[in-house]
């Protein structure tokens, strides 16, 4: 009898033990969604320090893009390119003749398509040279402006915005449009906002970004939601959405969808900071694979080189796999303090997200 008792009592022991085990290695997994490290999400941080030429001034570098050992930026509206390790290799662009408003590389030809002005579309080589300026007004109406470009399959895709003045009030619409490597056009979408089923429509950033899910080749627009409130919801519903196929994400013959985050292979992320100091800005993420997610007022902490907080991650392409950031200032003294010295000091930041 005794020893059946003790017997038993090291099996409620071991049972016990093994349930508290499944519990803390469950909260330990579990990451707290207000609070998050780049680690998280990253496999690897590839820091760029961007070294000028004593003469140049890079401020804010925006449009990332890679091809090859090439490294293409936007700074002040204007395009440069420096190689993968961050040497300045010239300036594209002349502040005199255009103002870019986006760009995208064609890897065959090694050209550079640049948007900007008016409705201006230029061609340039890598080395700078300006090959072609198409004007678009002979294609558009004066009612049609674009104000993205992107390049997928060969082709180029932009956003658009058309305005009907023939009405009573004028009527506004959002388009993506395909057009051939020249300008030439293909098809156009108009873009309708994703139903969420819930009452009143969330605020969106006005000018929308072209987004492409690699996994299932589905074309959409990006546009974040003011506030954070629903987003967690909303994720979950085009997720669904997704797994099922439903026909309000796809097989919409005149129109593409307009969603408010970015579908990676496995994360899903939404920023808004468009004001400074705003209280309503995040950053959302989302893991399609594990279900988790982050709501960060201050962004994710770089525990890769210990800059601070990490309050918005751009894409590098339209298939969200690969972001960038960047610092400069008191924030990459410790880790970078050659570059700290420099006149332009900013290191730029490429992420590359878990697969």
């Amino acid at each position: 009898m005794k020893r059946a008792f003790v017997l038993l009592s090291i099996l409620c022991l071991l049972v016990c033990g093994l349930q508290g085990y499944k519990l803390l290695r469950n909260n330990n997994t579990t990451p707290n969604p207000f609070k998050g490290k780049l680690s998280d999400i990253a496999d690897e941080v590839i820091a760029i320090p961007l070294r000028d030429t004593g003469e140049l001034r890079i401020k804010s570098p925006q449009n990332i893009r890679q091809e090859g050992n090439n490294l293409f930026l936007v700074s002040e509206g204007i395009l440069y390119r420096f190689n993968r390790e961050g040497q300045f290799i010239c300036q594209i662009t002349q502040p005199d003749e255009i103002q870019v408003a986006g760009y995208v590389v064609n890897p065959a030809k090694k050209e550079l398509i640049v948007l900007g002005n008016t409705d201006d579309i230029f061609y340039y080589s890598f080395e700078g040279k300006l090959l072609l300026k198409k004007k678009l007004k002979s294609n558009l109406s004066e009612e049609r402006h674009l104000y993205s470009i992107e390049w997928h399959d060969n082709q180029l895709l932009t956003t658009e915005k058309r305005i009907d003045t023939t009405q009573t009030r004028p009527i506004v619409t959002q388009e993506i449009a395909t057009y051939d490597t020249l300008f030439r056009p293909i098809e156009r979408k108009r873009l309708a906002a994703f139903d969420l089923r819930r009452d009143g429509q969330p605020l969106i950033h006005w000018d929308p970004l072209i987004g492409i899910d690699k996994d299932s080749g589905l074309l959409y627009a990006y546009s974040p939601h003011a506030s954070a409130r629903h987003l967690l919801r909303d994720t979950l519903l085009i997720q669904k959405a997704k797994e099922l196929h439903d026909s309000a994400l796809f097989g919409q013959d005149d129109t593409y969808p307009q969603l408010p985050l970015r579908m990676g292979s496995r994360y899903w992320i939404a920023s808004f900071n468009q004001v400074p100091n705003n209280d309503k800005d995040y950053l959302f993420c989302y893991d399609t694979r594990q279900g988790h997610h982050w709501e960060l007022k201050e962004g994710f902490t770089d525990n890769f080189y210990q800059t601070g907080h990490v309050k918005s991650l751009e894409p590098i392409d339209p298939y969200g796999e690969t972001y960038y950031y960047y610092k400069q200032g008191e924030a990459i003294k410790k880790a970078f303090p050659d570059q700290a010295t420099q006149e332009s000091p900013i290191v730029l930041f490429l992420v590359k997200l878990r697969s």
